[in-house]
Formats: C-alpha cells, structure tokens, sequence
C-alpha cells in the first residue's frame, strides 16, 4: 500500500511529465517495510475527451527503505512501471484517476544479491488543476 503527491506539467498537447514524492508500506515474509522515494512519469492521454480521458503512463523512481526489499534485498531500490488507466472530470478542476501499473522493485545490481519483485499496483487519486 502507499500513498503519492505530485505535480503534472502538460508540456505538449495530451502528454504530461509527473514528478511525485512516494512512500509505501510493503507486507513481505519476514521484515515488513516502510520506504520513501521521488519518481518521474511521462503520461499520454491517448484517448482525451473534455470530461474524461484514457491514458497510458511510464516511468520510474526510487526510494529506501526501513527494511530490505525484498527480505533478502537492498534498502535502496529502484521502480521502474508501466501501465494504462482513466481520468474523469469532477468538476471543472478536479479530476479522478485510476489505473494499473505493472511495477517492478530491485537495487539493479547497485548490490549483491539483487532479487527483484514484481507486482501489480492498482491505484485512485484525485488531482486538482490550477
């Protein structure tokens, strides 16, 4: 689970870069973790009406955290996703997102030993125009 504030710029018609300051709470056998981090998004609105939009969005970050991730891991790992969700209007500026992410943690050999894990991230946020 975790939880993310950032900040979108539409530097071009339908295609934004995000940069967000994330932290997680990561259930794994043995040690359970909490870990903090920056990541940066490039999202395209592929399909974009006035009142909603689909989207498909990559990126990466990293963070570090209490406990190695996985247990037999590294603090510091990066987190390289990809995935596709939905924005929708709410009001005139404030939108609902919602989406799935293929995401993927590991030190990327930055240590030994370097396992990976691989997880599905299913996320709602709001986000707010001004």
């Amino acid at each position: 689970a975790g939880g993310q504030f950032g900040i979108s710029w539409f530097f071009a018609d339908n295609l934004s870069l995000d940069v967000q300051l994330e932290q997680w709470g990561i259930s794994q056998d043995g040690p359970n973790a909490y870990a903090i981090g920056p990541a940066l998004l490039l999202r395209w609105h592929f399909l974009a009406y006035e009142t909603w939009s689909l989207y498909a969005d990559a990126g990466c970050g990293f963070f570090y955290a209490t406990n190695p991730v996985p247990t037999d891991g590294s603090r510091f790992n990066f987190t390289p996703r990809v995935g596709v969700g939905a924005s929708f209007a709410i009001t005139d500026t404030a939108r609902v997102l919602t989406g799935v992410r293929w995401l993927h943690i590991s030190n990327a050999n930055t240590s030994t030993p370097n396992p990976g894990r691989d997880s599905l991230e299913v996320y709602a946020g709001l986000s707010f125009g001004f």
